[in-house]
């Protein structure tokens, strides 16, 4: 095992934090100022062999121990420096309290010149072995950066060369239907062959939609019984119309919906199963109806021989051709290979070393595609990686060939990588939160320091996407991502990089070097002591795990009181009705999730002090009615989450470093005026169930950063005029659920003309739109869905040349109007490449 992700990236950050406090010239810190220099020199030459030294570490124990050792001195630096901006940052907040910031000062000083003297006795330490070791003349192999607007073109939803194997896993189905029970079809084979994308296409496929009343899909990833199932929730069921069925999440529910019905249900990654289980779940689906089939896949044959010897199905490695046609897709633009002959022969090669593995060719490919240089292209044909396994023989074979894509990331991209090892497996998570959590880390930076960090990590995650590292599982309306998934084996390779500095769901392997994290799917230890020694933790999800037990409150507590150095801290659904006091001491606190913590109470008086906390989500969190005296003293949240009464909203305004606010079922909030006053940095504002807010606030032209307003489900809620025109950078304008709203404003100055997506829901009285609306040049994208009321398209949407896409539903009078062809508004709208009525292109 190497050691885990980039330390070059590490020693990069740390000479960042080095050369930020000597630029800053705090006086606390003339006196060591000296000693600072002498790191930031000492630091600066270890840099220059660390590229070389991580490649050859595995071919070189000493190198590897090096590397071992720098590391844990490099985690010690951080927090050395983050102790020190801590501090400078608690006296610029704290500044009018002198005579206990003096007091705190000398206590403060008096311990950090004795820790900066014994950090630049290890770094010197280790300076001197680096001679010794390697030569100090370096290449950096990173490759060049995909240019970020090509994300589009390099995502593929079309599965390449199963469709033989789609209508031979059909007919097993079918062949099943004659005989009473079920018919059950496991689909085997290693890991990144494409097992679910094949029963993706069976669900989908338009013989089993009609052949079947109800589809329901379950993602297992682990042992099978029917607890674990309902423990895992169901995916999607739909029934014969393709229409969602909703309430499956519950075993009596289940056993109700298939009931006397011929269904079909998919098991995905089934890991392991014994027979009393899997017999327990036949018999619970045994009430279906005749012809009903179990589809499910498994990378082990002998769950699949268990659970359907009959109609097994090993699934085969793709052919050559339809290898070299995914290949090609990744790695290439429309037409453009046979552009370059050469690249194309080395590609042949690097196809034929993937052993028609799928996954493995959608990922090498990926990588390629970032360069057309040809000798980047036989560097990674050439790459000692690929001895590490045989594909065809297990999925370490397989890791062989992705290991390759994570050692030709950019050295910034490998530790946000390595940290994905955290996520749950197999699960879809949020976009927008795993951002979040990287950025309480410091793994992302602005260059110039005008870049905003979550754009940045949305440039990040694109990157991901489109080197085939994460899947795509959900787009919003603007096409932008929301949720992605990592295939298992890419999880196992970011579990591999990460090493021994994070721990998901397995307390047998925490130690004292652990610096991060995570229980999702497996319960915690009965006795929380272990995590005691983890003095240096950085990151802790405990999500839900902890329930009202007051024993593992109170052990709670305890560890909260020393773990002095999180950055990150996930507590949500845990049943807590209090937050202890000795929160404030996590001076490095950056993220903090109390979402659905229904009995909390109140936030301490103490979490002020967590001056370098960017992110509070407090969602669910229904009984807490005011927000603590010094609340203003969070100088540093960028991004808020309020459930609550809210009637100290005030202390929301002051709050001026905000760049996303959530407010939902603040059902005492009547204005948002004092909010928005000085908000100017705000981005994006949700207005959410908020019952007593009739109207947006007259100075939300303050927020001049705004790009993303929603207005949703407030039921008196009866106008929206205000002045938007000053809004120049707003792109997004949700109007949902607002059954009072009559009309929206009339005036050009109440929309901005900057805006690209409108969206408008469920406005039940909404009968006409504004003829204003067809000056908004910019509009790309427009959703009118459930204006029952809604009569005809405005004057002048013929203007809007810049749209795009038009899509309306459950609007009978529109949809009446915007007929192809014959429709009275067909003239208005027949310039619009792409028209949806009723879910239905035109």
């Amino acid at each position: 095992m190497e050691v885990p992700v980039s330390l070059y990236n590490a020693v990069q950050k740390v000479l960042g934090q080095l050369s930020s406090l000597l630029k800053e010239k705090y006086d606390m810190y003339l006196s060591f100022e000296d000693d600072l220099f002498k790191l930031r020199s000492d630091l600066t030459a270890i840099s220059k062999v660390l590229i070389d030294a991580e490649k050859q570490q595995e071919r070189n124990s000493v190198i590897k121990d090096w590397l071992e050792t720098l590391q844990i001195v490099l985690h010690d630096a951080e927090d050395l420096f983050a102790d020190l901006n801590a501090e400078a940052l608690r006296q610029d907040v704290e500044a009018e309290w002198w005579m206990v910031t003096w007091v705190k000062n000398v206590y403060f000083l008096s311990g950090m010149d004795d820790r900066i003297k014994k950090l630049l006795r290890r770094i010197d330490r280790i300076k001197e072995q680096r001679s010794d070791l390697l030569r100090s003349q370096i290449v950096d192999h990173d490759v060049p950066r995909r240019p970020r607007d090509t994300l589009s073109s390099l995502r593929f939803t079309e599965v390449v060369g199963r469709e033989e194997h789609k209508k031979e896993v059909i007919e097993l189905l079918f062949g099943g239907n004659s005989h009473e029970g079920l018919c059950v079809v496991p689909i085997v084979g290693i890991g990144g062959l494409g097992k679910t994308a094949l029963a993706h296409l069976v669900f989908d496929d338009e013989k089993v939609k009609n052949c079947f009343d109800l589809r329901i899909w379950v993602d297992v990833y682990d042992d099978l019984s029917p607890n674990r199932i309902m423990q895992k929730q169901i995916i999607r069921a739909v029934d014969g119309s393709n229409v969602p069925v909703p309430e499956m999440n519950t075993l009596s529910c289940l056993q109700d919906k298939v009931s006397e019905k011929k269904f079909l249900l998919v098991l995905d990654d089934v890991w392991n199963c014994n027979m009393v289980k899997w017999l327990e779940l036949k018999k619970l689906l045994g009430n279906g109806g005749r012809g009903s089939g179990i589809l499910l896949t498994t990378r082990t044959k002998s769950t699949a021989e268990m659970m359907g010897r009959i109609n097994l199905y090993s699934l085969s490695a793709l052919p050559d051709d339809e290898c070299w046609s995914l290949f090609e897709k990744w790695a290439f633009g429309e037409g453009e290979s046979v552009q370059h002959p050469n690249l194309k022969r080395i590609g042949e090669d690097i196809v034929n070393k993937c052993g028609g593995v799928p996954l493995a060719i959608r990922t090498v490919g990926g990588l390629l595609s970032v360069s057309k240089e040809e000798s980047y292209w036989r560097f990674v044909k050439d790459s000692d990686t690929w001895d590490m396994g045989h594909l065809h023989e297990s999925d370490d074979g397989i890791l062989s060939v992705l290991k390759l894509s994570y050692d030709q990331l950019p050295s910034h991209l490998k530790e946000c990588f390595a940290y994905c090892s955290l996520l749950p497996k197999g699960k879809a998570f949020d976009k927008q939160d795993l951002i979040l959590l990287w950025m309480a880390q410091g793994f992302i930076h602005s260059s110039n320091g005008e870049q905003q960090l979550e754009d940045i990590g949305s440039w990040y995650v694109n990157e991901f996407v489109s080197r085939s590292i994460f899947d795509v599982v959900h787009e919003n309306h603007k096409a932008e991502i929301v949720k992605c998934r990592m295939h298992y084996l890419l999880h196992d390779l970011a579990k591999s990089v990460a090493g021994n500095l994070m721990v998901n769901s397995d307390a047998t392997k925490m130690s004292e070097s652990i610096r991060h994290v995570s229980f999702w799917d497996q319960k915690l230890p009965v006795d929380l002591s272990r995590f005691l020694k983890l003095q240096k933790l950085r990151t802790l999800q405990l999500p839900g795990k902890l329930g009202n037990s007051s024993y593992s409150l109170s052990q709670l507590y305890v560890l909260l009181s020393g773990s002095t150095y999180l950055r990150a801290l996930d507590l949500s659904n845990s049943g807590l009705k209090l937050v202890p006091n000795s929160i404030g001491n996590m001076k490095h606190l950056r993220y903090l999730n109390l979402n659905g913590n229904t009995e909390l109470q109140a936030l301490p008086e103490s979490i002020c002090r967590l001056h370098s906390l960017e992110t509070l989500k407090l969602s669910g969190c229904i009984k807490i009615s005011t927000f603590p005296r010094n609340f203003p003293y969070l100088v540093s949240l960028r991004y808020l989450v309020i459930t609550s009464p809210f009637d100290r909203e005030k202390r929301v305004g002051t709050l001026t470093s905000l760049r996303w606010l959530t407010l939902e079922h603040c059902r005492n909030l009547v204005s948002l005026s004092e909010v928005t006053q000085h908000l100017n940095l705000l981005r994006t504002l949700c207005i959410h169930n908020c019952d007593k807010l009739t109207s947006l606030p007259r100075n939300l032209e303050n927020c001049t950063a705004l790009e993303t307003l929603e207005v949703v489900n407030c039921r008196r809620m009866r106008s929206l005029e205000v002045c938007m025109q000053g809004l120049s950078s707003l792109r997004s304008l949700t109007i949902k659920g607002l059954p009072k709203l009559a009309t929206l404003p009339n005036k050009l100055e109440c929309y901005a003309t900057s805006l690209q997506y409108l969206f408008i829901t469920d406005c039940n009285i909404l009968m006409t739109l504004p003829n204003c609306l067809g000056n908004l040049s910019s509009l790309m994208r427009m959703y009118i869905k459930y204006c029952h009321n809604l009569q005809n398209l405005p004057r002048g949407f013929s203007h809007l040349t810049a749209l795009q896409v038009l899509q309306i539903d459950g609007c009978p009078n529109l949809s009446t109007r915007c007929r192809r062809n014959v429709g009275e508004d067909w003239k208005q709208i027949a310039h619009v490449p792409e028209i949806f009525v009723d879910n239905v292109k035109i």
